[in-house]
């Protein structure tokens, strides 16, 4: 019966780390991104590697293109585009140069960047991030607060129940004291108050690393708790209510040349532009090209025998911009008329039905996103969302 009741108590604390640990698993993801070295520049012009904790304000960070940026700072000098998927959700890449602010954790894509470090370590904004993530698991809830009061109390209960028992078999019921010490440590197993104190604090726990695998971050403790009593719903758009992948587009934007598209593949073949990727997936199979040069901001340019092919946005082509909601890539090339490539992010196959069950719930729904307006409002009209904001930080 003891060994049973030991096992009872170790099980239990068993479950209840590694479901702890579970939970903790996405903020040592995040802490991994900014855990990179950072190459510190010098003013004669040298370079050397330190950690991210040795690196103090002010300092010169050079950060290569398919780096992940290890500070918070401004750019220096340079223009790239970044990933800023990570803090905003936005889909597409966003163009930084000198002057404008980047953050630690997200990803340089396209050419080298020089950074004067405002914050680094545990004072950038990654960091942050973090913290908030450890604090929701470790916050309590209120019903966590109840069972742990109720635990304080329930255990002396149990223990002098059990004493009274072994008591009163061999005082009054004149039992030998080795069954009624068997009776008394039965007690104490059936009346446990381990499920009481694990029980609670491992569903909070458990949930908390649910909702983090599916890209949302528990503030609160008690954030569950009040879940019922919402009645506003603010959704964020990309990996959200779409998939957060791009898809190219079939049909007439790829226009008569069946080579239009072998072509971009071929060229998109060495870029990290979430736009030349989604061209790559649609046709893998192209050989990659190896002299493509990359400008950021612009798009990639080859040099042929029989001219120049640019692959980019409408201004990089010299095509009017036609405000269209979705994103576009430009093909063109010596003696032909430019093609458009038109990309979408799908929305995702449970985001009808989940608005539909909120609104029948009485809540009223709002899409606040850092992707374009355009293509906010294109997703809010799909799903017959009236409120909605883009382009915010």
């Amino acid at each position: 019966s003891a060994v049973t009741l030991l096992f009872f108590l170790l099980i239990g604390r068993y479950l209840d780390r590694r479901a702890r640990a579970r939970a903790r698993l996405a903020a040592e993801q995040l802490t991994a991104l900014g855990a990179t070295a950072a190459t510190i520049l010098e003013d004669d012009g040298s370079t050397r590697d330190v950690q991210p904790g040795a690196i103090q304000p002010g300092m010169r960070v050079l950060v290569a293109a398919g780096a992940r940026v290890p500070v918070d700072g401004v750019v220096e000098r340079g223009a790239s585009d970044l990933d800023l998927s990570l803090l905003t959700g936005e889909s597409a890449a966003v163009m930084r140069q000198a002057g404008e602010e980047v953050y630690a954790g997200t990803m340089n894509l396209t050419a080298p960047l020089t950074i004067v470090t405002r914050q680094a370590g545990s004072g950038t904004l990654l960091a942050e991030i973090i913290r908030l993530m450890e604090a929701a698991e470790a916050r309590r809830g209120r019903y966590v607060r109840i069972a742990d009061r109720v635990a304080k109390y329930y255990s002396p209960v149990v223990h002098l129940t059990a004493l009274i028992t072994f008591l009163g078999w061999t005082l009054i019921g004149g039992m030998n004291w080795q069954p009624a010490l068997l009776i008394a440590v039965a007690i104490l197993i059936i009346t446990c108050p381990c499920a009481l104190a694990l029980a609670v604090p491992v569903v909070q726990v458990v949930a908390s690393q649910r909702l983090m695998a599916g890209g949302i971050l528990l503030k609160s403790g008690d954030a569950l708790e009040r879940l019922r009593e919402i009645d506003h719903v603010v959704f964020d758009k990309t990996g959200t209510l779409t998939s957060g992948e791009l898809r190219l587009m079939p049909g007439a934007d790829l226009g008569p040349d069946a080579d239009a598209l072998a072509r971009a593949s071929s060229m998109a073949a060495g870029s990290r532009h979430p736009l030349a990727r989604a061209i790559r997936r649609a046709a893998p199979g192209a050989p990659a090209a190896t002299d493509v040069r990359e400008i950021p901001g612009s798009g990639l340019e080859q040099a042929t025998a029989e001219g120049i092919w640019r692959l980019g946005s409408h201004a990089f082509v010299g095509v009017a911009d036609d405000g269209a909601a979705q994103q576009s890539l430009w093909l063109s090339g010596p003696g032909r008329a430019p093609v458009r490539f038109t990309f979408a992010d799908d929305l995702r196959p449970d985001a009808r039905d989940a608005i539909a069950r909120l609104r029948a719930a009485g809540c009223f729904i709002e899409i606040c996103s850092g992707d374009r307006p355009a293509a906010v409002q294109a997703v809010a009209e799909r799903l017959g969302i009236a409120q909605w904001q883009g382009g915010l930080q």
